[in-house]
């Protein structure tokens, strides 16, 4: 499988608030059809080489990390760190990049994010394709339960999920890097559950396996993010998507989902595709939850050549009253 070339990669920071500096790259045609890409967790952020599926002679590709994870500071943060405040950034983004309606895509609980961004937003999307996506309602899911039951059983000590996330948000979060450490290999089961999965992957060509592996810190500030936004379900009662799906059904789009994916449900995604009536469902074979799976990437990759079409009528998605200003150096951008 052939992936596409990087080009003019840049980044830049944007304060967003009196706490909080987002670190952002962009990639692609600075005046391409605007796409923003989220990464999982959350507390992941996606390295570079993610921009390689996205034909960066067509798209401008933005991605950015999120609140509390990667560069963007403060590490670990929790302060002013839930779904809304991570929606109004996509928003100061979108505005700072002078962008009037961009496609958002994302993967996991990225695909979460996007879905959340979309339903207060819909009137800013081109499109919206996501993968892998979750519900939030449960750290483990049926598929996880059902399929490793071994590995759900490391994680959980508690008599219940909720019980159990209370007491990991306190370990993760020890001054004592022995009691940090230990409670953050228990949490990250997905990295098992990701090696257990083990179908081709694109950066293994002709191999089945990969690995998925993380630093300490990393791992520590994933096992936090996920753990604090699983216990409060995404900061969203408990069927806030299904119920506002409809707000989507004028948004076109993609629901890509590995059938074997023991992380999030592919239920989750089926379920979605049934209130959100214009998005195609793709349920991929032979794949898990990885978006290196050469058949989770191929479905990708196709569903972002659907929209290719728009880079015609690029001109329409930006401002050009700000876009004067922002090619005058409204930010410092390093190659």
């Amino acid at each position: 499988m052939r992936l596409y070339a990087i080009r003019n990669p840049r980044h830049f920071y944007l304060k967003v608030d009196d706490i909080h500096t987002l670190y952002i790259e962009e990639s692609g045609n600075p005046t391409g059809i605007p796409l923003i890409c989220l990464h999982g967790g959350p507390g992941i952020p996606m390295g570079m080489g993610y921009q390689k599926m996205y034909n960066g002679n067509v798209y401008k590709i933005i991605t950015f990390h999120q609140r509390g994870c990667g560069l963007s500071t403060p590490t670990n943060c929790l302060i002013k760190n839930t779904t809304k405040y991570m929606i109004e950034d996509m928003e100061k983004i979108r505005v700072a990049l002078c962008i009037k309606k961009w496609i958002v895509e994302g993967i996991s609980w990225g695909a979460t994010l996007a879905v959340l961004y979309g339903l207060s937003h819909s009137d800013k999307l081109l499109g919206l394709v996501i993968g892998g996506f979750s519900t939030m309602n449960n750290y483990t899911e049926k598929s996880t339960q059902a399929c490793a039951p071994d590995i759900y059983n490391k994680w959980m000590y508690k008599r219940t999920d909720r019980q159990t996330m209370k007491e990991y948000i306190v370990k993760l979060r020890s001054k004592d890097p022995v009691t940090r450490n230990k409670y953050t290999k228990m949490w990250n089961v997905e990295n098992e559950l990701f090696n257990k999965m083990d179908f081709e992957n694109i950066n293994t060509p002709g191999s089945k396996k990969s690995r998925f592996e993380f630093s300490n810190s990393v791992s520590n500030t994933l096992a936090i993010m996920e753990c604090y936004y699983y216990l409060n379900r995404g900061f969203v009662h408990k069927n806030y998507i299904f119920d506002n799906a409809y707000k989507l059904n004028n948004v076109p789009g993609f629901i890509v989902h590995g059938r074997f994916d023991l992380i999030c449900s592919a239920e989750n995604s089926y379920n979605l595709s049934k209130k959100w009536t214009k998005a195609k469902l793709i349920i991929t074979e032979m794949a898990g939850h990885s978006f290196k799976n050469v058949n989770n990437v191929k479905a990708w990759m196709d569903a972002f050549k659907t929209f290719e079409w728009m880079y015609e009528k690029r001109h329409l998605y930006y401002d050009c009253e700000c876009k004067i200003k922002y090619q005058e150096g409204m930010f410092k951008f390093v190659k």
